[in-house]
């Protein structure tokens, strides 16, 4: 009998870090139309870094960002197909925010502790990805990460500043 491979797509994403305070959100434009960090599929021929690089220059127009390490790494299902999800520690040097239209159509530099003071739910959209809801008095964002994740992030970024 032979071995069945496991042979998922490969996504990856940005969470880029300003001053280890703030971290970059991107509003998505298609559903779920929820924050997410910069990031996509690795294309063919490309290695988890080069495309995270291209992720990060098209969705953001970001040049100089730091890629740091990776920090999180989940197996999940979206539209159907098994992904691998890479997620990067990364740290903003300069440069303004420019985005793709077509993909986003918002940005926030989200303060780690205003997210900690949040009170946070969680949800599934549609297409099975899990969805975490930060709460202040009357506002809402919706994102694409948990309290945890992020903390343990920024707690990578102060390790490897150290």
């Amino acid at each position: 009998m032979g071995k069945t491979v496991w042979q998922p797509a490969v996504a990856v994403s940005a969470l880029i870090w300003r001053a280890g305070k703030e971290v970059l959100f991107l509003h998505r434009v298609q559903p779920p139309r929820i924050w997410v960090p910069p990031g996509g599929r690795v294309e063919a021929g490309e290695t988890p870094i080069s495309a995270l690089q291209r992720e990060i220059r098209e969705e953001t127009g970001l040049e100089d960002v730091a890629i740091l390490a990776p920090c999180i790494v989940e197996a999940g299902l979206h539209d159907s197909q098994d992904i691998l999800f890479i997620d990067y520690v990364c740290a903003y040097r300069a440069g303004e925010v420019r985005l793709d239209p077509a993909e986003h159509d918002g940005f926030q530099w989200l303060d780690m502790a205003q997210l900690e003071a949040a009170e946070v739910h969680i949800s599934l959209a549609a297409g099975g990805e899990l969805l975490y809801h930060y709460r202040w008095h009357k506002e809402e964002l919706i994102l694409s990460h948990s309290p945890e994740q992020l903390r343990f992030s920024r707690r990578l970024l102060q390790c490897l500043a150290e």
